[in-house]
């Protein structure tokens, strides 16, 4: 009888490490299948749904989208044809990327201030620091993992 059951136990730890993961389409390939458009209308309509946007403001967080989302696919594609210049940056190269990254998202911020009503504004920085800490949970297991 014990060894039947040590056989099943086994059996069982096996099959179940056998299953098969479910394909997924990481984040990457979704964005460089869509344009600009595409990824501004996305994000603006789960703004809409979370902020509960009028047709005005949902016209012109839409604009503020599509600039952003235009800014990051010629930068990814910039990124990408100088991927093969492995050159490490320097210090003040680093600085300068980090310093404009930091006022495109204040002038982003101040813009978003001006359309939205201060309860939705209050609500958009409540969701953006949600957003912030559960990606640094989820890099924080991805590290701890491998």
């Amino acid at each position: 009888m014990k060894k039947v059951l040590v056989i099943l136990i086994v059996f069982v730890g096996f099959s179940a490490m056998a299953q098969k993961k479910r394909p997924h389409q990481p984040r990457k390939q979704l964005l460089e299948s869509l344009d600009a458009e595409q990824i501004a209308t996305l994000r603006t309509k789960k703004m809409t749904l979370a902020l509960d946007l009028n047709q005005e403001q949902f016209e012109e967080v839409l604009q503020l989208n599509i600039a952003e989302a235009t800014f990051h696919k010629e930068k990814r594609e910039t990124r990408k044809a100088t991927a093969d210049d492995s050159k490490p940056s320097t210090a003040s190269e680093r600085f300068n990327m980090a310093n404009a990254r930091l006022n495109r998202q204040i002038a982003m911020q101040q813009q978003l201030k001006d359309i939205l009503t201060d309860d939705q504004y209050t609500l958009w920085k409540e969701l953006k620091l949600q957003r912030h800490a559960n990606g640094k949970k989820r890099f924080n297991v991805r590290r701890n993992r491998g």
